[in-house]
């Protein structure tokens, strides 16, 4: 798990590289912290306040499988509680993802370019 500064050049999943698509290299500098976990996935955490829970992004590679991503076990001490995520209804291994990762389907949705999109909440 290596800090990062820009997005790296990956050989993205499709899902992966339209989410980036949406932001480009912003999603990097909006964030507070980003991480590539190998050259499998990146990960990183957007605070919008001080006082509300941060959001928790991640992209993944085309190839990527749950083995590769042992060292997320490493940035999962550093996702607060109540940080929140968002995944796409219709993208089955993001839901695997975020709930192997302690977080919970909360009963929000939202829409975002004509995509819908499940709210996980870290419990």
């Amino acid at each position: 798990m290596n800090p990062i500064k820009k997005l790296p050049d990956f050989h993205w999943a499709d899902h992966a590289r339209g989410e980036i698509a949406v932001t480009g290299p912003s999603l990097i500098l909006m964030s507070d912290c980003a991480f590539a976990i190998g050259e499998v996935a990146i990960a990183g955490l957007i605070y919008s306040s001080y006082t509300s829970p941060p959001w928790f992004w991640f992209a993944l590679t085309a190839n990527v499988s749950f083995g590769d991503l042992i060292d997320f076990r490493r940035l999962q001490d550093e996702i607060p509680k109540g940080a929140l995520t968002a995944v796409r209804t219709d993208f089955a291994p993001g839901h695997r993802f975020a709930k192997f990762y302690g977080f919970e389907a909360t009963d929000r949705m939202q829409v975002h370019e004509g995509r819908e999109y499940q709210i996980y909440r870290r419990a």
